[in-house]
């Protein structure tokens, strides 16, 4: 836990949301036996935790934890931006976001695994 003297800025908790969203999303993308799995994997992801694997490191599996718990349209962004190749133009129109409204999700989603992570 961090010290009430701690402040952790906006932009310090995105930067550690993205970072531990990354490693989430490597993980996942090189554990899951490519896009066909990615693709089973991410209707259960998106509707609640899948079974465990014990070989799921101990931070991705918190992040995931994480991720659950936030709003569809946040877990939508994320498994874009994180398990979808392509740009985020492309990814944005693909869920049905404009460009400004997806990178607005996706700074809440850093954000929001950011602190969790940070705070905890």
């Amino acid at each position: 836990m961090r010290d009430d003297d701690d402040e952790v800025t906006m932009s310090s908790a995105s930067g550690e949301g993205d970072r531990r969203l990354t490693e989430w999303g490597r993980w996942n993308r090189s554990n899951l036996g490519g896009p066909e799995a990615i693709g089973c994997v991410l209707g259960q992801f998106l509707s609640g935790p899948r079974q465990s694997s014990d070989d799921m490191p101990p931070s991705v599996a918190e992040v995931e934890s994480i991720v659950l718990e936030l709003l569809n349209d946040l877990r939508e962004v994320i498994k874009a931006e994180y398990l979808w190749s392509g740009h985020a133009r492309e990814k944005a129109k693909r869920l049905g976001f404009s460009r400004k409204r997806y990178s607005e999700l996706l700074f809440v989603a850093q954000y929001e695994v950011g602190i969790r992570c940070l705070r905890f």
